[in-house]
């Protein structure tokens, strides 16, 4: 149960940091696009398979800590456009399936292919 307190604890943070329109996209949620509004609690994410294979990006803030990302430091960039810091987001996507700002679903990456070439 205490990763249910941190994402309740995290929510409201977000909430209280940033304005409405950046935390709920109203398009996307009536676009019908499965992957937003749609954030399933888990403890079985592999959440390091995932954030291994997300493109490192300059950014300024981190959504998760809200600490300033160093100067010679990137951050993780998920599908959503949205950055934090690698530690953070993978705390984050051990426990859950989503963007913390948007709810975008994160999918992990697929498998390797094992087909041979003819």
């Amino acid at each position: 149960m205490a990763a249910v307190a941190v994402l309740a604890e995290t929510t409201r943070n977000l909430a209280a940091a940033y304005p409405m329109e950046l935390l709920f996209d109203l398009d996307m949620v009536l676009s019908g696009d499965d992957d937003f509004g749609c954030c399933h609690v888990t403890a079985a994410n592999s959440s390091d398979s995932i954030v291994a294979d997300l493109p490192t990006v300059v950014a300024d803030v981190c959504a998760v800590c809200f600490e300033d990302f160093r100067s010679d430091e990137g951050g993780k960039q998920i599908p959503c456009g949205h950055v934090y810091h690698e530690p953070c987001i993978s705390s984050w996507l051990a426990v859950a399936d989503c963007c913390p700002l948007c709810r975008r679903r994160v999918e992990p990456p697929p498998p390797p292919s094992t087909s041979i070439p003819h």
